[in-house]
């Protein structure tokens, strides 16, 4: 985040003033009712959704913020469930998708409610190539997505965004090591195959 932060203040001097200081909360910290958080873990597992969403709503929850960002985008199970769920929605020049309040008695929008789906119709491949024409692209490489790192510093290959990085057709994002992983661990069913031993 900081090397981002220092990319974009020296080749976008302006932005200092629009990127707000980073708030870093740790979940033991919050305030909220635990069972508040227990049942937004439990609706999250039965979605199959990582656990961050349910953090994210608790956190939301507790500051009153229904507005936050997420970058969730297409193709992938997160995707289709937010998909069929959500509405194109417009704020003067700005258009995202949120969870459609028809959906109020439903779980998913007890735990999605708080939140804005901006990039919820773009691809990896068609943010990079956005970021590629107008010459940032070197700033989208700065960006971080392994649960696992190997080494504290290459992408392991295994977890599940290097997964979808791999799947979506950015492999050059993951090292040499954890692509030779995904293959051995992944796409030849070795991980499945170690579960059930």
């Amino acid at each position: 985040m900081s090397a981002i932060k220092s990319a974009l203040f020296e080749r976008y001097p302006y932005t200092k003033k629009l990127l707000r200081p980073t708030i870093i909360r740790n979940l033991s910290e919050m305030n909220s009712d635990q069972n508040s958080l227990s049942d937004l873990k439990q609706i999250a597992k039965s979605y199959s959704l990582g656990c961050q969403y349910s953090w994210q709503a608790y956190y939301c929850n507790e500051i009153g913020v229904n507005d936050m960002e997420l970058s969730t985008q297409k193709p992938g199970s997160t995707y289709e469930l937010v998909s069929n769920e959500s509405i194109l929605l417009t704020e003067g020049d700005d258009s995202f998708y949120a969870i459609d309040k028809q959906s109020k008695e439903s779980d998913l929008y007890t735990l999605l409610k708080y939140f804005r789906f901006p990039l919820l119709e773009y691809t990896k491949i068609e943010m990079y190539q956005e970021a590629l024409d107008s010459g940032y692209e070197d700033i989208l490489e700065l960006t971080w997505f392994c649960h696992r790192p190997i080494h504290g510093n290459m992408a392991c290959g295994t977890c599940r965004p290097c997964c979808i990085v791999l799947e979506q057709g950015l492999g050059r994002r993951v090292s040499l090591l954890g692509r030779i992983r995904y293959y051995l661990i992944i796409k030849t069913g070795l991980n499945k195959l170690r579960q059930h031993s």
